[in-house]
């Protein structure tokens, strides 16, 4: 790793040598970027690039925040040594509050993770359900439009055969009534 010095202010004129965290986190979050937009063309669900990240971010966090020797402490009075501090950059007692919210963030981001990708799976379950019933609704619809044009046809043929036989009775209602009146008129003139 690389080291940089800077004052030690906890004893005069002396200086320590730390790491350069905010140069590791910079570089890890650029490298986080990078593999966010290659994950994001393979994406197969809402929500993947986000857990992503919250992992990337938590993971890397987690770690930087075990080099830096300024950390954020929390129950410094309660606790003399951090279970986690592997570097030995604790001063004092406490806990480094950032690597415990990284853990946090890591646990929270691989529980939406599989949240999420069960969702998705039922959904894609469901959808495929319903382009199968669509595909099979298609086919009793086509029967049914096939159907209904047969009857159609059916239809138009009976309608004309009615008038065809509306027609023919017409004709010999006309008929009928024509003789009639000849009949009547013969009868009159009788």
């Amino acid at each position: 790793f690389l080291r940089m010095t800077i004052a030690d202010f906890e004893t005069p004129y002396a200086i320590k040598t730390v790491h350069p965290t905010f140069l590791y986190e910079s570089m890890w979050n650029v490298l986080g970027f990078i593999i966010a937009n290659i994950l994001y063309r393979k994406k197969k669900f809402n929500g993947q690039i986000f857990c992503f990240y919250l992992f990337w971010y938590g993971l890397g966090r987690g770690f930087i925040e075990l080099l830096r020797t300024d950390s954020c402490m929390i129950f410094s009075g309660l606790i003399k040594n951090d279970p986690l501090d592997f570097f030995g950059t604790s001063r004092g007692g406490g806990l480094k509050a950032f690597v415990y919210l990284s853990i946090i963030l890591v646990i929270s981001s691989i529980v939406l993770y599989v949240f999420l990708k069960k969702k998705s799976k039922a959904e894609d379950e469901e959808l495929s359900e319903l382009k199968i019933a669509l595909a099979e609704g298609e086919a009793t619809e086509e029967n049914a439009v096939t159907e209904k044009v047969e009857s159609d046809s059916t239809e138009t043929e009976n309608m004309e055969n009615e008038n065809a036989d509306s027609k023919q009775n017409k004709e010999l209602l006309e008929e009928n009534v024509s003789e009639s009146t000849d009949t009547e008129q013969t009868s009159d003139e009788n």
